[in-house]
């Protein structure tokens, strides 16, 4: 393949890795700022000379992680980046094409990835890219409704996503991959994201195959505000007090405008959190995943949905109190904790994870799969148990987000995975990344030499279970006893009051 790709926006040059060629730091749309911030997306100015791509471009403006051991990266509001690593030699091919969608809370993350060579080394042309994240990517205020009463409101970061799909639609030919064949994947808010995208009206035609991992998926309040509807917390409102704090109370749409994009990210990490989410319009995000999934709104594509064992992982961090929770499960309470076992029941903060993880991720995934297979969507179920040889005993299981060391192939030690990999584990990993790249050529992860993969479907509600074995076995209705007990609280949304 040449290293100079002629996209429809100016012709780039990127820079071999490997066996593949990678293409870094391409803009996908004209730099979010000045008048451009909170307002949907434009695709680029096109360039006459030949661009470097052979780096990463600046990350969205997020808070700085590198306390917890992750390297700092440049921020700019000019973030709209997108990258592409294809094999050596795929021009004039028509290769799968992956999207990860990264995650981190919907207030931080980036598509600077370390290490893509296990797919392209299987045939896949990888892609990733930065959207606006935080409050420059997902705020309502009553001046930007005013200044634009018919939209798009609210979605910036979104919408960054929806015009990444339409580049790749545009653009992923000439690096040899297929615009008809593209899956979108990503974990935690990368998770929720893929699902957004299976039912928003804007990304219908713009992928094939999607992948949701990690996903609350029933999006309460909590994750979701709303605009234009009456059913959940006001977007406008959580804007407009954060206005206020700035000392900016009935700001106009040009004082939102000239704040400081450092002043976007403010307070503690956990207020951020709990501030921004993707917002529920009736137009961008015609409904919350449950609602609209049963409403049929969803894209027929082959579609995959899991979680990791431990998915209370972070929520462990904090020694939440579990009282609300277990006030949630109402009238049964008993029978939950007795299922839990004393081990986790006299825990506060293990029984506080474990009925975050049946709340918040389990019970949603169930949700979805039936929703999902019960509209004639092509559905497969997964749960990865997996824990490192080096941390068995040590942690009560597969952590949030620890399977993409072994999606990737790609196992790199910080304070946030400290462990070395063993042969064991290394094994585990071409397992996972297998069914991974099995399910983006064909949408059918199954292959020779991997456990069958079995459709999750009415009365054969099966999981694949990636276990400590080294290997992978379907199992039927995992967990459903103490999952049937928790979920009255889940749909009444008695976890997550609506006001």
């Amino acid at each position: 393949m040449s290293e100079v790709i002629h996209t429809a926006d100016g012709a780039v040059k990127g820079v071999a890795q490997g066996d593949a060629v990678a293409f870094l730091g391409i803009p996908f749309a004209r730099p979010p700022v000045g008048d451009l911030r909170w307002r949907a997306p434009e695709p680029p100015q096109p360039w006459a000379n030949v661009r470097m791509a052979d780096r990463f471009g600046a990350n969205c403006p997020q808070p700085d992680l590198s306390m917890f051991g992750l390297p700092y990266k440049p921020v700019s509001e000019d973030c709209l980046f997108i990258n592409v690593w294809a094999p050596k030699g795929a021009a004039g091919k028509k290769l799968p094409v992956m999207v990860w969608i990264h995650g981190g809370a919907y207030i931080q993350g980036s598509g600077d990835l370390d290490d893509t060579s296990a797919f392209t080394r299987d045939g896949v042309v990888f892609v990733s890219f930065n959207y606006r994240v935080g409050r420059l990517g997902f705020l309502a205020h009553p001046a930007l409704t005013a200044e634009m009463p018919d939209g798009p409101l609210g979605n910036y970061g979104f919408l960054d996503q929806v015009l990444a799909l339409k580049w790749v639609q545009a653009n992923i030919a000439k690096f040899g991959g297929d615009p008809g064949n593209v899956t979108i994947f990503g974990v935690s808010a990368g998770g929720t994201f893929t699902n957004l995208h299976m039912y928003s009206p804007l990304s219908r035609g713009l992928f094939h195959r999607a992948i949701a991992q990690s996903d609350p998926f029933f999006q309460p309040w909590s994750y979701m505000a709303s605009l234009r509807r009456s059913d959940g917390p006001p977007a406008e409102t959580f804007g407009d007090r954060w206005a206020t704090s700035l000392g900016l109370a009935n700001a106009t749409s040009a004082q939102l405008r000239a704040i400081p994009y450092e002043k976007s990210v403010v307070g503690p990490m956990e207020a951020n959190v709990a501030q921004v989410k993707p917002i529920i319009d009736g137009e961008i995000l015609p409904d919350r995943g449950p609602e609209a999934f049963a409403a049929g709104l969803a894209a027929n594509v082959p579609y995959i949905i899991g979680a990791t064992s431990y998915e209370g992982s972070l929520t462990a961090i904090y020694a939440m109190d579990p009282s609300p929770l277990i006030a949630a499960l109402g009238d049964n309470a008993e029978a939950v904790l007795k299922a839990y076992g004393p081990e986790v029941a006299q825990n506060p903060s293990l029984l506080g994870a474990a009925l975050t993880g049946d709340s918040s991720y389990f019970v949603p995934r169930r949700t979805a799969a039936r929703l999902a297979y019960g509209h004639g969507i092509p559905t497969r179920a997964y749960h990865f148990a997996y824990v490192a040889e080096e941390l068995r005993g040590k942690v009560p299981g597969a952590a949030h987000g620890s399977e993409i060391p072994y999606l990737f192939e790609f196992f790199k030690r910080s304070l946030m995975d400290a462990y070395d990999p063993t042969p064991a584990d290394k094994q585990m990993a071409k397992v996972v990344h297998a069914y991974w790249v099995n399910f983006a050529r064909t949408g059918d992860p199954n292959g020779p030499g991997l456990p069958a993969w079995p459709q999750f479907a009415a009365g054969d509600e099966q999981y694949l279970v990636f276990n400590e074995s080294g290997g992978a076995q379907a199992v039927k209705e995992l967990d459903h006893y103490r999952l049937d007990l928790v979920e009255p609280g889940v749909v009444e949304r008695r976890f997550w009051p609506v006001s």
